[in-house]
């Protein structure tokens, strides 16, 4: 019995011996390496999920201490992998351990659950909107599986609707100046638990818009008839939609205008029509009216 090492020359000398002598005969023996392959520890399956990385780490041994280097099967590289959203399903893997002459394989398979990603909004700006305009816009959300939504508001103003992720309105004239905090919700489909709602929450507020006055009446008019010399007094009958106080200006001539109130007393000196405007204003819009009074001549009895 006698140790070796790997690939060495071993002289070996053989004796044959007579009564009276021996004669002796060497030869060599040479032996030859034979490579052992390396050992490598049972893998385990892997379960991971969506957007988690998992990473393997097989051991190994090598009988003739020599070095090992780990190979791995696609989609691993170097050992890692981080599946995307989009890589549900199950992955044979192939680990090979090699020394450099042999190399030995162990298959696994790498299980990637499904995650559900919830619905996502974009930028949802606050808004701004006038009296009497209509305010539309649609609500930015998405869902990053491709999932169908169901989407909802809450809060809505009076008369406001939401369909189809659209948002729509003509506030009246009685909510200026007032702000509305709408609520807009998105319900993934996919998943059965409806109370899993995303919301975003955006400002809506309206703004003033003036409405002119309005002339209801005014006397005398156009059908009427003056006497010269005679008092007539003017009337304007007019409100304003939104409750402003209204300022009135009654024109007779290029110079003549009278401001200031809703009657106004007048005397025509000579026959023929006059022209009478009369404005109007609430400090923002104005209406007028210009008609032609006809004035004729007193007949005196005789």
């Amino acid at each position: 019995h006698f140790v070796y090492k790997p690939r060495r020359t071993m002289e070996v000398l053989v004796s044959a011996c007579g009564k009276e002598k021996c004669s002796n005969q060497s030869f060599a023996v040479v032996v030859q390496n034979v490579n052992r392959e390396p050992v490598m520890e049972r893998l385990e399956n892997v379960v991971v999920r969506e957007g988690d990385e998992v990473v393997l780490e097989p051991k190994a041994s090598d009988p003739d201490n020599d070095y090992i280097k780990f190979s791995f099967s696609e989609p691993f590289g170097f050992g890692k992998w981080k599946p995307d959203f989009e890589d549900a399903g199950v992955y044979p893997v192939t680990v090979t351990a090699h020394d450099g002459e042999t190399g030995i394989e162990q298959n696994l398979t790498v299980t990637v659950e499904n995650i559900n990603r919830v619905p996502e909004f974009g930028r949802l700006a606050d808004a701004f909107v006038r009296e009497n305009e209509t305010l539309s816009f649609v609500v930015p959300v998405s869902d990053p599986d491709g999932d169908n939504l169901t989407l909802i508001a809450e809060n809505l103003p009076v008369g406001a609707a939401f369909s189809d992720g659209v948002f729509s309105w003509t506030p009246d004239y009685d909510v200026a100046q007032e702000e509305f905090l709408v609520t807009f919700g998105a319900i993934d489909n996919a998943v059965s638990n409806e109370s899993v709602i995303v919301k975003k929450t955006a400002m809506i507020t309206v703004q003033d818009a003036n409405r002119a006055p309005v002339i209801r009446a005014i006397t005398p008019n156009a059908t009427s008839i003056a006497l010269a010399g005679q008092p007539v007094v003017f009337k304007v009958n007019a409100f304003d939609p939104d409750g402003d106080d209204l300022k009135y200006t009654m024109k007779f001539g290029f110079f003549d205008r009278v401001q200031g109130h809703s009657a106004v007393k007048r005397r025509f000196s000579s026959v023929g029509e006059q022209e009478v405007t009369v404005v109007v204003s609430d400090g923002k819009d104005a209406v007028e009216q210009t008609w032609k009074l006809r004035v004729g001549r007193l007949r005196r009895k005789s």
